[in-house]
Formats: structure tokens, C-alpha cells, sequence
């Protein structure tokens, strides 16, 4: 079995509403025999269940799990062939990105034999605005 270098890239600062999304991409490399065992999951801040799955040989769309993800990820993957093998990389956009999306995303590759995860820190952080609070009284 061949499955390696599973790493994940992407943004690791951003501040809160400052843009439409961030992406992160979980790349591995694996020989064509391991193609219909791959499992590819998303976890996020130590969370039992990942809140999306893909099984690229089921020829369906990544699955998203749970709430928190449900509307605010769009995926997409490329696929290719190299010379010790194949490539993937699934890119995750998650949308509208907000503090109570910071932290740590896992991603778990899995075959029936192996499995391998990366982990990347992502801090969200809202703008500190001087802002005057006005009472009024009732």
C-alpha cells in the first residue's frame, strides 16, 4: 500500500468578514489499486463525526454531516497521474467565514488497510472596533 503524503494547505489567519470564503486543500498521493478503497473525511475541532465525507470511486458529490457545515461548504477535486502513481487534492471553500469557525480541520484518508490524517490551524478573528455605546433613558 501506497497511501502518502497527506498534508493540508490553505489560509491560517483571516479576519471575519473580510472575505466570501476560505479554502483548504487536503492533498495525498496513492497507486491505482487503492483508488476504490479511498475515504476522505473532514473533521473539525476534535469532532467524533466529520462533517464531510467523499468516496471519490462512489462517483458522488462529497456529503456534508451536521449543521454547523451544512450550507457554508462547496467542494471541488482534481485527479492526476504521475509517475510513482496518482495525485488528488479536494479543496473545501468554506463560506462566510466566522470566528466560531476557528480552529483546528483534520483531514482523515483512509483504504482498507491504512489511514493518514493532516491537521491545519485556521484562526478567524473579528475586527476590534472602537465603538460608542449610547443609553438613552425610559
Amino acid at each position: 500500500d501506497c497511501l502518502s503524503e497527506i498534508y493540508i494547505t490553505g489560509q491560517s489567519v483571516i479576519e471575519s468578514g473580510t472575505q466570501e470564503g476560505v479554502e483548504l486543500s487536503c492533498s495525498l498521493k496513492f497507486v491505482s489499486s487503492e483508488y476504490k478503497q479511498l475515504d476522505i473525511k473532514w473533521y473539525f475541532a476534535g469532532e467524533e463525526e466529520p462533517f464531510l465525507q467523499w468516496v471519490p470511486s462512489s462517483g458522488r458529490e462529497p456529503q456534508t454531516v451536521g449543521q454547523m457545515f451544512k450550507s457554508r461548504v462547496t467542494t471541488r477535486h482534481t485527479l492526476s497521474n504521475t509517475t510513482h502513481g496518482y495525485k488528488t487534492e479536494q479543496v473545501i471553500r468554506v463560506l462566510r467565514p466566522s470566528i466560531h469557525m476557528s480552529g483546528h480541520y483534520h483531514c482523515k484518508v483512509a483504504t482498507f488497510t491504512q489511514e493518514d490524517t493532516s491537521t491545519h490551524s485556521l484562526v478567524i478573528y473579528g475586527k476590534n472596533r472602537n465603538k460608542t455605546l449610547k443609553f438613552s433613558k425610559t
